[in-house]
């Protein structure tokens, strides 16, 4: 998959169809992030081209295209508003994650190595002109550096289209999962594996039993329902105990991107006040 928009209509818009390309180290990320942060996370990859943009990767789109990912409606009350802005940005300015290094070929007992750790963004800014309010967010070197070597790492490509109505951050994980391993169209892999892609912890859903019903089956039909993938699924059982899952994994050859990224009730950009948050920041 590679980007086709035109870059005059890319540079400070954004849209359902446009392309992310996510190097697999990402997909192992340590931030529990909330739906919004997702989302804000997901607009900054979808305007990043690794095949054309160079660095230093500076990326900016307004806030009218963007406020149902935002989760925020209108309200009279400018500095709660603001506070809420304030607290989303600085999160995913301080997000960092165990920069990994992945064996594709599954036979290890481990697919990924601890590297190190690495902040990802160096400044967030939301500002007000002409047009309106806008964001502008900008990566840190070592993140502009595993964005240029995409190839090295491997990723995974998709429209931002096809995850962006899933409502949550761990059924988006489960959809970057399965997405990496697509081309094989059956992937099996251990429940404990499994829980280190979607960021469970093994003291969570202890039973083999209620991760099958509370994870598995809710996430897996959310994905069936709200993206362009058509998955199944068949629990393996050692011993007589379910220890294994295997995904048979296709396309669905008829879906069409949502159309729209938001609904018809904007939240009011006059409420919320200019800010800028930069990596040396020690508060909001």
């Amino acid at each position: 998959m590679s980007q086709n928009i035109p870059e005059e209509k890319k540079k400070n818009s954004l849209k359902l169809d446009y392309v992310i390309e996510k190097p697999n180290p990402l997909l192992m990320i340590t931030n529990n992030l909330t739906i919004t942060q997702s989302r804000l996370f997901e607009a900054f990859l979808c305007k990043i081209n690794p095949h054309t943009d160079k660095p230093p990767y500076h990326v900016k789109f307004y806030l009218k295209e963007f406020y149902a990912a935002l989760q925020l409606k209108e309200d009279a009350h400018k500095k709660r508003i603001n506070e809420k802005m304030k607290f989303i940005c600085n999160e995913l300015r301080e997000m960092h994650f165990e920069f990994t290094l992945y064996d594709n070929t599954q036979t290890s007992k481990s697919d990924y190595v601890p590297f190190e750790i690495i902040n990802l963004f160096e400044k967030f800014a939301y500002k007000i002109d002409e047009n309106g309010g806008y964001f502008e967010i900008t990566a840190t070197r070592p993140f502009e550096k595993m964005i240029q070597e995409f190839n090295k790492f491997g990723y995974v490509s998709y429209y931002w289209g096809n995850i962006f109505l899933l409502p949550s951050t761990r059924k988006k994980r489960f959809y970057d999962f399965l997405v990496k391993f697509k081309k094989n169209s059956i992937v099996l892999i251990s429940i404990q594996k499994l829980k280190e892609y979607l960021g469970i912890s093994e003291t969570e859903y202890p039973l083999p039993s209620i991760f099958l019903r509370e994870v598995i089956k809710k996430d897996i039909q959310a994905i069936n329902e709200l993206t362009n993938l058509s998955v199944k699924y068949k629990p393996l059982k050692e011993k007589g105990k379910t220890t294994k899952i295997q995904f048979f994994i296709q396309e669905k050859p008829d879906y069409i991107l949502p159309e729209k990224s938001y609904d018809s009730s904007p939240i009011s950009l006059n409420n919320i006040e200019p800010f800028e948050l930069s990596l040396n920041d020690d508060e909001v």
